[in-house]
């Protein structure tokens, strides 16, 4: 007999909580997916006209992979997309219209849609995970400095 197990199955305000057998198997479309972002070199890093690496997407999210080794040659003010990046090693310092940021490993980066920002400059082990959401974003974390 299959041990029982507590499972949550969430959808916006609904929270259902059930119990159910192990080998019950839910049937989705999509299959889970590791992805080595540590592994992937995106392309012209190097170079400052290069781009991260997109791993994710859909018409209202991105999530990429950037490991620029030197600081961009334009400012870019996304105007679709709140901008999260996410410095999981390494540093980076960034401007924007707002100020200068130094990002480290374990920082993230809050950039609003409409607010024009570049990055100056990278360490040479510099790794981020770049998020671009068309929804927009609210602040929500406790500690922010």
């Amino acid at each position: 007999m299959s041990e029982l197990f507590r499972e949550k199955i969430t959808s916006k305000d609904i929270s259902i909580e059930t119990l159910r057998k192990k080998d019950t198997i839910i049937n989705t479309n999509k299959k889970t997916v590791l992805i080595n972002y540590a592994a992937l070199i995106p392309t012209n890093m190097t170079n400052k006209e290069g781009s991260p690496l997109k791993m994710l997407s859909s018409d209202d999210v991105s999530i990429e992979v950037s490991k620029r080794r030197m600081g961009m040659s334009y400012w870019h003010r996304n105007m679709d997309y709140d901008e999260i990046i996410i410095c999981i090693k390494g540093n980076a310092k960034w401007e924007t219209d707002d100020g200068e940021f130094n990002l480290n490993e374990g920082n993230l980066l809050y950039i609003p849609r409409g607010i024009a920002h570049i990055l100056t400059s990278a360490s040479s082990d510099y790794m981020a995970i770049e998020i671009k959401s068309k929804t927009s974003l609210n602040v929500e974390a406790k500690n922010i400095f």
